[in-house]
């Protein structure tokens, strides 16, 4: 499924695929190695309610790994033919620049049934997060096409 099918509806200000629930993140860790001047490493743990959808997006200037810990989520990154379900243990990559097109709870019970979460490490320039917080690290699809109207 590309961005542009993702039937998109902003709801209270906030874009949803088809008015599904959307995902929550809480962060866990904020570190600054010394190791990586500029750098912020950052833990969240990302929680995609039953039913729930993320509009596509994309990450930059960052690196991201997922670590399911709960469920099952169905992703899709930049010009991949076909998504992958991750499951518990499965860990997925996206690099700098990374267009993640799709992202849904699938559950392993049924979509309807239960929340997927996900363990997220990320690395970013500290100049993002000290301008823009945890929000800079995603720019929706959606929020682009309608600056751009």
């Amino acid at each position: 499924m590309s961005a542009s099918a993702q039937a998109l509806i902003k709801k209270d200000g906030v874009w949803t695929v088809n008015g599904r629930p959307r995902e929550t993140v809480k962060l866990l860790s904020h570190k600054q190695p010394s190791c990586m001047p500029g750098k912020a490493y950052l833990t969240l743990l990302l929680t995609l309610p039953a039913n729930g959808a993320t509009p596509s997006h994309f990450h930059f200037p960052s690196a991201i790994m997922g670590l399911m810990i709960h469920g099952a989520m169905i992703n899709q990154f930049n010009d991949e033919k076909e998504p992958t379900v991750y499951r518990a243990g499965e860990v997925w990559y996206e690099g700098p620049g990374c267009h993640h097109v799709r992202s849904e709870n699938v559950g392993e019970k049924g979509r309807d049934e239960e929340e997927a979460s996900a363990y997220v490490v990320v690395v970013v320039d500290t100049e993002i997060l000290e301008k823009d917080g945890l929000e800079g690290l995603v720019r929706l699809d959606a929020d682009n096409d309608e600056k751009s109207k």
